[in-house]
């Protein structure tokens, strides 16, 4: 069931469906909600515009991960990796290979 918070994300989400910080937001309130399917969908968007945007990565690996798709993950966890380096971004490179070498490791 929607709250408040992601009604007021929504709306202003409606009228301006480029802003990155807007899905990265709704992204996060569905994950919060449990609408993983939703918020994988809006982070997916967001990649889809801006691939740059490094704060998108940890979470939708994250989802993926909890959703059982390990090979997606991984993927997007590298693709976040190479972002990182192309921005020189050494915390988020961190966060990141750390994700990476767990869901490895869940496989072994």
């Amino acid at each position: 069931m929607p709250n408040d918070r992601l009604e007021k994300i929504q709306k202003l989400y409606e009228e301006d469906i480029e802003n990155s910080f807007l899905l990265y937001a709704l992204a996060l309130e569905y994950q919060a909600c449990g609408e993983l399917s939703l918020s994988i969908e809006f982070f997916e968007k967001l990649r889809d515009l801006d691939p740059g945007y490094l704060g998108l990565y940890y979470p939708l690996t994250g989802l993926y991960n909890q959703v059982g798709n390990k090979d997606l993950a991984l993927i997007r966890v590298k693709e976040g990796l190479e972002w990182a380096l192309k921005k020189n971004n050494l915390k988020t490179r961190s966060e990141l290979e750390g994700l990476m070498n767990s869901i490895q490791e869940l496989d072994e």
